[in-house]
């Protein structure tokens, strides 16, 4: 006969529900990585010549790429210099998106807030350029976002609040 009680059942569900939402709030912030590392190949494909990029981009990196097409193209410009100067900006924008990941990872809340107000005015601008395809991508970037930042809430109000001046008990 098993010894299970009601409330070994409700502290199993508890655990596989914290489990998930551990797993939902982790899987959304490697989308911070996965955009930065697409947006990077895109400039690259960009700089070699190439017309074509992953939908899976930032607006804000193809901008400079463009600008530096435009450049080179109506006023003859060094290329290293202009190439020079739009892969530093997109370096800076998708340093800071894997930047956004890597504390979105370490729990910080507001990493996701600051992720997902930026890829939103990222959508807008692609809503501007008329990429509908990129932008039903980022509709879903931001969804998947959405859903980590709210597992995360959740995770932190189960977590334990600290009473000042107690002495968490150890095992013995």
């Amino acid at each position: 006969m098993d010894a299970t009680t009601d409330t070994d059942l409700l502290d199993e569900n508890q655990d596989n529900g914290l489990a998930q939402q551990e797993e939902a709030f982790r899987s959304a912030a490697q989308w911070f990585y996965w955009v930065a590392a697409l947006s990077i190949v895109n400039s690259i494909i960009v700089m070699a010549g190439g017309e074509w990029g992953f939908i899976f981009g930032l607006a804000a990196t193809t901008f400079f790429d463009a600008l530096a097409v435009v450049i080179l193209d109506e006023f003859q410009a060094n290329a290293v210099v202009v190439w020079g100067f739009a892969l530093t900006a997109n370096l800076l924008i998708t340093g800071g998106v894997a930047l956004l990941g890597w504390l979105a990872l370490r729990r910080h809340q507001w990493a996701y807030v600051l992720g997902l107000a930026f890829y939103l005015g990222d959508a807008l601008l692609m809503l501007l350029v008329g990429d509908l395809l990129a932008l039903a991508f980022h509709g879903w970037v931001l969804l998947g976002l959405f859903t980590g930042w709210s597992a995360l809430r959740k995770l932190r109000a189960a977590e334990p609040v600290p009473v000042p001046g107690m002495v968490p008990m150890q095992p013995s």
